[in-house]
């Protein structure tokens, strides 16, 4: 099948000698992949996500940013600034900014017309959040970007941040490697402050392999996994979205939202497959998780506990 050619190549890049594997497969890219032509959905989506905040009592503006993740084009910070937001300080473990695509960004920022057929399956309005957007305010000198950066240990003083959030990274990190990262969140986050997590517990080679589902992956016992596919170029944990929301709540997060949506065609293909031992366990919902976003508070209080759930919906995806 193409997504274990794929997972192989990388692999095979990923053991190149200094950082040429990577190089190798970001032009790739850019050449034929996802940034041949950026669709920036990180706008969209950090729209949603503070139109979401929003609900809960925080909005953007005045407000102070921690982004795990800052990709290619900087555009999640970039809407941050632009609704008004104090500053925002991007972690990536590797630089991967670009000034082209930065200011493509800027542009599309410049005219942007909320995409109607983006739903999500929390309260979210994006042509009001997209309203309250002045490019005027994006003042790059408020986005301090640090990479190459290990975000487990930020360097930033504890419990002074608002909002500590991620958008299609955790999926791409090690498990014990998220433990650290969510614990180092936990510290710098406000009492009373909020993190948002969307997360992607699919196999992402599926989205260019017609043939694939995207529980396919979850076929390869970890062994196997490791020996053959795993790579640091496009680490997958294959953690599932609950291990994830446990992961979250074990930091010391109090879990005030959560909602994710199940793949149907993975879901149809799954009396077929023969998963990993370690993922039998989980109901077949839970393997077939394909999105989840969940928003957890830091106590009020740092003497309270931080396990409650006052919040969860389910949505379907096709």
């Amino acid at each position: 099948m193409y997504w274990r050619g794929k997972y192989l190549l990388q692999r095979s890049l990923a053991l190149l000698p200094s950082n040429l594997g990577a190089s190798i497969n970001h032009r790739l890219s850019v050449n034929f992949g996802g940034l041949r032509i950026p669709r920036f959905y990180a706008i969209h989506n950090t729209l949603a996500m503070c139109s979401l905040l929003r609900t809960l009592g925080q909005d953007a503006r005045d407000h102070t940013f921690v982004e795990l993740g800052t990709g290619w084009t900087g555009a999640s910070a970039m809407t941050l600034l632009g609704l008004s937001a104090k500053e925002v300080y991007s972690f990536d473990l590797y630089r991967h900014l670009d000034q082209a695509l930065v200011e493509v960004a800027l542009k599309t920022l410049a005219d942007l017309c909320p995409d109607k057929s983006k739903t999500f399956p929390f309260p979210c309005n994006l042509d009001a959040e997209g309203a309250r957007l002045d490019i005027s305010k994006i003042d790059l000198n408020r986005f301090q970007y640090f990479a190459p950066h290990d975000a487990r240990t930020t360097g930033l003083e504890s419990n002074t941040i608002d909002c500590y959030f991620s958008q299609a990274v955790l999926e791409h990190v090690p498990k014990t490697i998220i433990e650290e990262i969510l614990a180092e969140s936990y510290r710098i986050v406000k009492p009373g402050g909020l993190c948002y997590h969307y997360i992607q517990p699919t196999m992402h080679a599926a989205w260019v392999d017609s043939k694939a589902t995207g529980i396919d992956y979850l076929t390869c016992e970890d062994w196997s996994w490791r020996v053959f596919y795993e790579n640091d170029i496009a680490h997958e944990c294959r953690l599932r979205g609950v291990d994830h929301l446990a992961l979250i709540r074990n930091a010391g997060f109090e879990i005030v939202g959560e909602w994710h949506t199940v793949d149907q065609k993975a879901l149809a293909a799954l009396p077929g497959k023969r998963l990993a031992k370690r993922f039998r366990s989980y109901s077949d919902e839970e393997v077939c998780t394909d999105y989840i976003w969940i928003v957890g508070r830091k106590p009020a209080r740092l003497d309270e506990a931080g396990d409650g759930h006052s919040g969860s919906a389910i949505a379907q995806s096709t």
